[in-house]
């Protein structure tokens, strides 16, 4: 569940990459004299964007293990939490 839910947020930010690449791409003429050809720098922008929400998934999912495991170890040492429901 976790993974799914980080990676609709990472969705959220393919936009942006996909703008930024997209200007990158154009942004060679007004500055010649730049290091990396600015068509490169807008390519891996998309790229970035295009795996930004499988890595944010799988990150999500990674962290979602880790803070469960940590739960349930903290729970055992003090006793978690009971509900009682009538």
């Amino acid at each position: 569940m976790l993974a799914v839910v980080y990676g609709c947020m990472g969705l959220i930010f393919l936009p942006f990459f996909a703008l930024a690449g997209m200007l990158g791409a154009f942004a060679q003429h007004a500055q010649p004299n730049q290091a990396a050809p600015a068509a490169l720098v807008g390519g891996l922008l998309l790229g970035m964007g295009i795996f930004f929400p499988i890595i944010y998934a799988a990150m999500g999912f990674i962290l979602g293990i880790v803070s469960a495991a940590l739960y349930n170890l903290v729970a055992r040492w003090i006793g978690g939490f009971e509900v009682e429901v009538e």
